[in-house]
């Protein structure tokens, strides 16, 4: 495991141009991670993944530092200025 990766059900990159493609598809297919979080801290926008049935994903994208996201597998809340 990396620096960029979490040991939790809830996968965790800094680096969203590494995940897309094959690395998040890979962790889309894990069956227990239920949420991902593409963090871009030079346009402080986080996207994120979340697991709505076997094969299928919402996602939501937050640019505004005072925006707010539940990460309900962790029963977390986290603003983007903390991220």
């Amino acid at each position: 495991m990396n620096n960029d990766e979490t040991p939790s059900d809830t996968g965790y990159v800094t680096r969203p141009a590494d995940m897309r493609g094959e690395k998040l598809h890979a962790y889309q297919q894990h069956p227990t991670i239920q949420e991902i979080l593409l963090v871009d801290s030079r346009k402080r926008m986080v996207e994120h993944h979340h697991r709505i049935g076997p094969a299928k994903w919402e996602v939501c994208i937050y640019t505004q530092e005072d925006d707010t996201l539940e990460l309900a597998s962790l029963d977390v809340s986290l603003s983007v200025k903390d991220i």
